[in-house]
This record gives C-alpha cells, structure tokens and sequence, in this order.
C-alpha cells in the first residue's frame, strides 16, 4: 500500500500501487541525489522536454516523503517545494505516465493552489522514474499555463526521457560504488603493506605456514636468526627449520595442539643454515583462522634463546665452581681438624 501523505491531512490516500512508502524512499535515497548540484545531463533532459513538449515549464523531479526535488528545472526557478501541492506525487501512483489536460476539472488538482492562484497551472504531463526495482521515485514531467492535449509523441518523448534520466542515476550510483569500492581497495592495501613493513621489520621471528605446513613467509629477523641471506629461497618445510634430534617433539607436542585449535609454546631447536650450529629458540605456534573461523594456516614467533642458555650455563659453571671450591676448603678444615 503506498500512502504519500501524513493521515492527518485532508488530501491523505491510500491507494494500492504494489510498494511500500518507507522502501521507496529507501530506494530513492540510495542514490544520493538529493540536494545536490545541478548537472548538464540533467539540465539537458529537461531542455528537450520542454522544447519537444512546447511547455514553459519542464522537471526533472525526485518526489521524496515530505517535498519534491527537482535535479533539473526550466521555468521555475526553485529548486524543491513541498509535497502538497506537487503534481507529481500523483504520478507516482499510476504505471506509466499521467497527463491532465486540465488540471481545474480533475478533482486531484481542482483546489491546489497553483492551479487556483499563481502561477495558474492549467496542464500536466508526467512520466515516472522507476529502478530496477520498480520503485518510481519521481518523473520528467512538463507543465503549461494553458489547457491542452499532449500528443502520443510528446507522451513517448517523456517515458523515453524518463528512461535517460533513470540510466543517468543508475550510472551515477555506480560510479560512486565503484569509487567507494576502489578507495576502500586503496585503504585496505595501504593497511596491509604498513602491516607487513611492521612484521617484516620486527625484532621477533616471525614465520607464516600453510595447513600442509609449506612456509609462506619470514621475516628479516626470523631469516637472520635461522642464517637465511634476504633473495635466497626458503626452506619450503616447517620441519626444515627444526634440529632433527627435536622433530619428534615438534610431531608429538607442537603439532597436534596447533591442528587443535589451539596455541603452543616450547623449547625447540633451529637449525642456522649457514653455519651448521643449533639454535635454542622459545618456539610459540598458533592457528590463523579466516572469515568463517576455519584454520587456514599457522603463524610461528620465536625468540632466541642462546644468550639466555649461556647465561644460564655461565650460571651454572660459577655454581658447580664455587661448590668445588667449598669442597676442597671442606676437606681442608677437615684436614686441619684431624
């Protein structure tokens, strides 16, 4: 049911037209054309209206729920009026096209004030703007001073630029899609590569594999840490990188809490591919999910423990010292005592 006026005014219908007042005004409204500038387009849609018509006045007209806006106008000079006394809001009720010939003796017009007092509009011919949808959402409508006929060709003029300017929002809109579509592109990738600089360039080792567990990606730290030169191909196995005394506590401790779903951490050792050493590394594995939740791939921060280890055995050479040293001045003490 399509209801165009508040219920208490005294012109309120309610006339079946197949849509919904709210979702037509949505509709209208994805365009993003009202209020906006005029446009030679426009403006020239409404010149051939006007010269084909023989009418003094001719619109380009979006009718929304409170008042009409016209993208494009010959003889008004105005640019919106309210809904009240637009022609066009009838229109908006019929399949095609309307056309009064004499607006004092239709008794939808007969007591509009532009009819009974200036400018005295006498003649209406209207053709509507539809989307795809079927939604009309306004008209490319003429108007006289006179009471007249239009002719079949005039009436056909108008549906057909109806359709141009129906084609011309569609073509804006898609633009503007597109547009917003693009700069979104532009935004996302300009996060993605600050994304990547920051993980590229973090201290931390950094790795990215797949679910058959191919590596993916390393970054400078994780390429120094496991002596890979920048430009030389990865290892392409996450088993590469690990000593192989530890690849049975990699398959039995890390792997299947990560196919689980969940993050691991361990001590494991690297292989450094350059000079053949053992790297003792905190080995953290977790799962990266994507949209829907599914694991798509692993991601691995490691970091090098070999200052910590050899501090550690530093700690532990003073200590196993420093216990021989009280050993052998106890065995002293007990010498001099016996």
């Amino acid at each position: 049911m399509a209801k165009l006026l508040d219920e208490h005014s005294p012109e309120f219908e309610i006339v079946p037209a197949g849509w919904n007042e709210f979702e037509r005004s949505a509709a209208l409204r994805s365009f993003n054309v009202l209020d906006t500038p005029t446009e030679q387009d426009f403006d020239d849609i409404a010149a051939v209206a006007s010269r084909f018509c023989g009418a003094p006045i001719a619109v380009v007209n979006l009718v929304d729920t409170t008042r009409q806006f016209f993208k494009a106008e010959i003889g008004l000079g105005v640019r919106s009026t309210p809904l009240e006394t637009a022609f066009c809001r009838h229109a908006l009720l019929e399949e095609d096209v309307l056309v009064i010939p004499d607006a004092t003796a239709d008794h939808r017009l007969d007591c509009n004030p532009l009819v009974t007092g200036a400018p005295h509009i006498r003649s209406y011919a209207g053709a509507l703007m539809k989307t795809t949808d079927g939604f009309p959402i306004g008209t490319v409508c003429v108007l006289d001073y006179r009471i007249r006929d239009f002719t079949a060709e005039q009436v056909e003029m108008l549906r057909f630029l109806a359709r141009q300017a129906m084609a011309q929002l569609e073509l804006r809109r898609t633009v503007a899609n597109q547009r917003e579509l693009l700069e979104r592109a532009v935004r996302a990738e300009r996060a993605k590569a600050n994304f990547e600089r920051v993980v590229r360039q973090a201290s931390d080792f950094i790795g990215i594999a797949d679910t058959d567990g191919n590596v993916l990606f390393l970054n400078d730290a994780a390429r120094e840490l496991v002596g890979l030169r920048q430009g030389e191909p990865l290892p392409p196995r996450v088993m590469d990188y690990i000593a192989p005394d530890d690849h049975i506590l990699f398959r039995e401790q890390v792997v299947p809490v990560v196919r689980a779903g969940e993050s691991c951490e361990q001590e494991i050792r690297l292989r450094h591919f350059e000079s053949g050493d053992l790297v003792p590394a905190l080995y953290t594995m977790f799962p990266i999910r994507d949209d829907d939740g599914a694991i798509a791939g692993f991601g691995v921060v490691t970091k090098d423990l070999t200052e910590i280890k050899a501090e550690e055995s530093r700690r532990a050479g003073m200590m196993a010292e420093a216990a021989h040293r009280v050993k052998n001045t106890l065995s002293i003490v007990q010498a001099i005592v016996s």
